[in-house]
């Protein structure tokens, strides 16, 4: 009885997961709003039904795949742009980790930047960046307090404008404009040079 009800239980996880990958494919191939939860059931292989029985709607589904994604974004962030020598070493770290994670998660990330400004998922997608915005202040106010970044800048402004960097450098290299390669580059550079402190360094 056990083993029919953890099988019961896998075969739930699969078909929920089938539904949250097919919305997330489509998605990130036609847009959200091009795509009709018909056509989700149709791609994950279920019935319309199966799929309202996991998701009152369409955007459930997309509301998941954002808290998903986005928690697991904001923690590869907070282990990348730690744990090494010198500030531009965790800015290299941090951001190769963050490039990694979007490597490994092309279609998710397509998907949300393709839908910022989207109104019916605004709430969701810059509740995600506000909480990549506010842990970035944090990081760069407790470097500052320990001398490795400049004083004379509002930590929370420059973690915003970090952030509109970092998500255009993604969205150029998700749009094959440029290599990984250059933009880090670039990015890295920009960051580094604007916030170290200079002086500290002697």
């Amino acid at each position: 009885m056990g083993r029919d009800k953890k099988s019961n239980e896998e075969r739930r996880k699969a078909t929920r997961q089938k539904i949250v990958q097919a919305t997330l494919d489509l998605c990130a191939e036609r847009g959200y709003h091009m795509v009709s939860p018909k056509d989700i059931s149709q791609e994950a292989g279920v019935s319309v039904g199966i799929l309202y029985h996991y998701f009152k709607n369409k955007k459930e589904i997309a509301v998941h795949l954002i808290e998903t994604l986005g928690a697991a974004l904001v923690e590869e962030v907070e282990k990348g742009f730690y744990h090494a020598p010198t500030y531009k070493e965790s800015v290299e770290q941090g951001y190769g980790m963050l490039f990694d994670y979007v490597e490994q998660n092309k279609a998710g990330f397509t998907a949300m930047i393709r839908e910022i400004g989207n109104e019916e998922l605004k709430e969701h997608i810059d509740g995600l960046i506000e909480k990549l915005v506010l842990d970035s202040a944090r990081r760069i106010g407790e470097q500052q307090d320990l001398g490795i970044l400049r004083k004379d800048i509002h930590e929370e402004i420059a973690a915003a404008l970090i952030q509109d960097m970092a998500f255009s450098a993604v969205r150029m290299y998700l749009e094959g404009r440029f290599s990984r390669k250059d933009i880090l580059d670039v990015l890295i550079k920009i960051q580094v040079q604007g916030l170290e402190d200079r002086q500290a360094l002697g």
